[in-house]
């Protein structure tokens, strides 16, 4: 049984954005069965306080990355470890009553937001937007974006974690032809991976008005399921696996 839990501060500058979490939240109770529940700081006990911290503090770090504040970034702890809801809501996910991760989080480079990550859930579902991820991905995502011309010769970096009105592209690059490439980078890939990168090319495509034709899609893995071969040709996505070659 899964259970989310939103702690929040209704006079936070925060506030005008809570409608949008509070339906994506229905619609991930409604979808996947997720059980929810709302908490305003100020009916938050000292007891019920620490409490939460120790739930966050409990996650794995494999999973949930960062979660002290620093300049760059605004997370649940404060920079003194407490509860940062005058900065941010904090949305706590349990499975079988075990808390596994929160939001938003700092995962390597990879910045999830409250917002970002309850519409990835919406999409699919908690138990695929926990397994999208893994910890390899930050680390094969910068030796791509150091030097992109390992998925073809004339590409360029363009950016890394691009935002699009249908979720984060992990690294963006363009081809001297003026092709643009959205990549989308797994650890371990599967069907989940071919819909996700599909969606942000698509996403890109409509909101940077260039034509989906020119909008290469790839998935970059360490493995993959058993028919994504398939699942990709047929779907017009390119699939790279990164593997050891033995030299001596």
């Amino acid at each position: 049984m899964w259970r989310a839990v939103l702690l929040h501060d209704a006079k936070a500058g925060y506030a005008t954005r809570m409608e949008r979490v509070y339906a994506l939240l229905s619609e991930i109770e409604r979808k996947w069965q997720v059980e929810s529940e709302y908490i305003e700081a100020s009916h938050i006990s000292s007891d019920q306080a620490f409490k939460y911290l120790s739930d966050i503090r409990s996650t794995s770090p494999q999973v949930r990355g960062g979660i002290v504040t620093s300049r760059s970034h605004v997370l649940p702890l404060s920079g003194k470890k407490n509860l940062n809801l005058l900065n941010t809501a904090i949305l706590i996910l349990y499975e079988g009553g075990r808390p596994v991760t929160v939001y938003p989080h700092l995962l390597g480079t990879f910045y999830r937001s409250v917002e970002d990550s309850l519409e990835e859930i919406a999409n699919y579902g908690p138990s695929r937007t926990l397994e999208s991820r893994g910890i390899l991905e930050d680390p094969i995502c910068k030796i791509l974006a150091d030097d992109p011309t390992l998925l073809g010769a004339g590409l360029k970096t363009v950016g890394i974690e691009v935002s699009t009105s249908t979720g984060i592209i992990d690294l963006l690059m363009k081809d001297d032809k003026g092709t643009w490439v959205v990549v989308e980078v797994e650890t371990h890939a599967g069907d989940f991976a071919v819909a996700q990168v599909c969606r942000l090319a698509a996403g890109y495509s409509k909101d940077s008005r260039v034509e989906l034709d020119k909008v290469r899609r790839v998935i970059v893995c360490r493995s993959f399921e058993k028919n994504l071969i398939e699942t990709a040709r047929s779907a017009g996505v390119q699939l790279y696996r990164i593997d050891l070659v033995k030299e001596a």
